[in-house]
């Protein structure tokens, strides 16, 4: 079981609206998401630990559901895994799956090597399209990385 209580440090501030008026539902939700992604990626929410939605509603003064909703987001990107008719956890990832991050990066990363020689596309076009996947990856962008990795294979 986790030491972390579940919820982020800043229980004790205002709700996540900051007292301005409530964001539309659309909004609300990907900002709940991108709060309880960063407390995943700070190590407040240890892997496989249970993510209870009450908890984090009533820490940003929201309702339940839209915690669902940040938590469906988060599941979609792969910080959080529910098994059917379960609660939400803390993605943990096992040895296995690391390897097969990596065995899929080499292959991508070849196939980028290949496109570059085949299409004897400039180095440099090359070179900056990984200082930008290296930011948003430094930043925990996942959204720009699965962006820029999609633009880079639609292009060629």
């Amino acid at each position: 079981m986790s030491t972390h209580s579940n919820i982020p440090a800043n229980s004790q501030s205002e709700p996540a609206t900051n007292g301005a008026a409530p964001p539309s539902s659309g909004l609300l939700k990907e900002s709940l998401a991108i709060q309880i992604r960063e407390a995943i990626l700070s190590g407040k929410l240890a892997p496989g630990e249970k993510i209870i939605e009450r908890r984090w509603a009533r820490e940003f003064g929201a309702a339940q559901v839209s915690v669902r909703e940040a938590l469906n987001i988060l599941i979609a990107e792969g910080f959080v895994t529910k098994g059917h008719g379960r609660s939400a956890r803390v993605l943990r990832l096992t040895d296995a799956a690391i390897i097969h991050t990596y065995q899929v990066r080499g292959a991508l990363e070849g196939l980028a090597a290949r496109i570059l020689v085949e299409q004897k596309l400039p180095v440099a076009d090359l070179e900056a399209a990984m200082v930008e996947l290296r930011l948003a990856v430094e930043t925990n962008d996942v959204r720009s990385v699965i962006d820029r990795v999609s633009d880079f294979i639609s292009a060629y």
